[in-house]
C-alpha cells in the first residue's frame, strides 16, 4: 500500500474522479489500526478489513462488502492483489481483478491505469 506506485495509481485515480478503496484481510492485526490514519490514506473513499466485517477474501461477501462501502457495482472495479485466490475472488463476483507480482508491482500498476483510463503523470 506504500509503494510510491501504488499511492501515485491512488492518487491519480481520485484526481480522475475515480472512487478508491482498501479491502485488507490483516490490515489491522499485522499493521495496526493507526497505520491506516497515514496521509496516503486520508482520501480512501473506503477502508474494508476482514475484522469488522467478519469475512475474508476470497469469500465473495468480502468483496461485495467492499463494493457497497465504495458505493460501486463490483463489475465497475480494478481490484489488485498478490495472492491468486484473491484475484479469483474478486473476479468470481465480477470485478476486473489483476494479479500484483510483490517484485515487480509495476505492470500492474500500468494494466490497472489502462482499465482505468488514467495515464501516468
Amino acid at each position: 500500500l506504500l509503494d510510491p506506485d501504488a499511492v501515485a495509481l491512488m492518487r491519480d485515480s481520485r484526481e480522475a474522479g475515480r472512487r478508491v478503496g482498501a479491502l485488507t484481510n490483516d490490515g489491522y492485526t499485522f499493521l495496526g489500526r493507526q497505520f491506516f490514519d497515514r496521509p496516503e490514506f486520508a482520501d480512501l473513499d473506503a477502508f474494508v478489513d476482514a475484522a469488522d466485517i467478519g469475512v475474508r477474501k476470497p469469500d465473495p461477501r468480502a468483496y461485495l462488502h467492499a463494493a457497497g462501502a465504495l458505493s460501486v457495482a463490483p463489475e465497475e472495479i480494478v481490484f489488485l492483489d498478490d495472492t491468486p485466490e484473491c484475484v479469483d475472488g474478486a473476479r468470481r463476483v465480477g470485478m476486473a481483478a489483476i494479479l500484483v507480482d510483490p517484485l515487480d508491482r509495476r505492470p500492474a500498476f500500468d494494466e490497472a491505469r489502462h482499465l482505468l483510463g488514467v495515464g501516468r503523470v
